[in-house]
């Protein structure tokens, strides 16, 4: 239930809106960082404040959603009705465009107006339109038409915010991967100058290695190159929902340890369904299976293993969400069902998937 001063600035007719400047700040300072190296703590740190922020608007949400029995689903038909009857803004007044006897001797170039309710079509909703949007004895309605439609008003600002939150969280999200793509790239070109431009042959082959085991981890090559003992491990533990359960248990765990975020579970899930072939839909979510086995049998403190890892999980939510550009795209597919083709056997003149003759 929302508390007494939440209640009374209802009653009054004021909607609590939950103020943006922090994640405005946030976005204000990764266009700053567009211009400079952006390091990977600025990152964590912009997107912690961003991650926090967050955070904040989906507590106010689940309670004031919670408190009148609102559903998301409700929320969007009202905004409509808002956007539809809602009063445009006032354009500023120039402070030229007034008298000298009305001019105050030190006013700004702008007269100051009243702030732009993008709410106010709301106002006009009657008890009908009310019920009909949220249901006849919906706990939304107050002991009159003015304190239910303050209640409406801070169930769609508060939904809206929400919403805004997400959004500007994506976007940021997306500027800081393209920005860091672009250094990285910068930085690897240098690296391939340098090393084209070297005439001791011995070092030029070291940086030439060393270039060839970046695009190897972050094309995914090490799917490609799996271990026989892997392979086998995973097709047991494919139709054995005990073990899968198990991985998923344990994986959840060493993905809180590393800071992995949970939803990368639900990003990679049935990405045979979403992203290959038909032909391999048997196997569904086998990569999913081969990244948590990895993270519960795997030796987290080796270096091979924790550079594979990390790269498995920056490209894999890059190609999801369609970040990557079209080269690496190519690569990055390949080596996935170049993968997904370990578990296929001959039948007749065909190779399937081992998975689809089962008994």
């Amino acid at each position: 239930m929302a508390n007494r001063s939440q209640r009374r600035s209802r009653e009054k007719g004021l909607v609590e809106r939950p103020k943006y400047s922090k994640a405005q700040r946030v976005i204000d300072q990764a266009e700053k960082q567009s211009s400079k190296q952006v390091t990977f703590s600025d990152v964590a740190k912009m997107m912690r404040n961003t991650k926090e922020l967050v955070g904040i608007l989906q507590m106010s949400w689940d309670s004031i959603s919670q408190e009148f029995g609102i559903s998301p689903e409700q929320i969007p038909a009202v905004i409509e009705y808002n956007n539809l009857h809602r009063d445009p803004p006032v354009e500023t007044v120039k402070a030229e465009e007034i008298s000298a006897e009305e001019l105050p001797a030190d006013s700004p170039e702008e007269v100051a107006v009243d702030e732009y309710d993008d709410l106010n079509g709301l106002n006009k909703l009657t008890l009908e339109e009310i019920s009909a949007f949220f249901g006849e004895n919906s706990l939304i309605q107050g002991v009159d038409l003015s304190v239910t439609i303050d209640n409406v008003r801070a169930v769609v600002s508060s939904y809206y915010n929400l919403s805004k939150a997400y959004a500007d969280f994506e976007t940021l999200e997306k500027e800081l991967q393209t920005s860091m793509a672009e250094q990285e790239e910068a930085a690897l070109t240098a690296l391939k100058e340098r090393a084209a431009s070297e005439l001791d042959l011995e070092k030029r082959a070291k940086a030439q290695l060393s270039l060839d085991k970046f695009y190897y981890n972050k094309h995914l090559g090490f799917l490609r190159d799996v271990t026989p003992k892997t392979l086998r491990h995973l097709t047991k533990a494919f139709t054995d929902q005990g073990r899968i359960n198990y991985l998923l248990e344990r994986g959840r765990i060493y993905m809180e340890r590393l800071r992995i975020p949970e939803k990368f579970i639900l990003e990679i899930s049935s990405f045979e369904k979403r992203f290959l072939e038909e032909k391999y839909h048997a196997q569904n979510n086998m990569l999913l299976l081969y990244f948590l086995s990895g993270l519960v049998y795997s030796d987290l403190n080796d270096q091979t293993y924790r550079q594979q890892l990390i790269a498995f999980t920056l490209t894999m939510d890059r190609y999801i969400r369609r970040l990557s550009n079209e080269e690496e795209s190519t690569a990055v597919l390949d080596n996935i069902q170049a993968f997904q083709d370990h578990f296929f056997i001959p039948q007749g003149e065909q190779f399937v998937s081992r998975f689809t003759i089962l008994p």
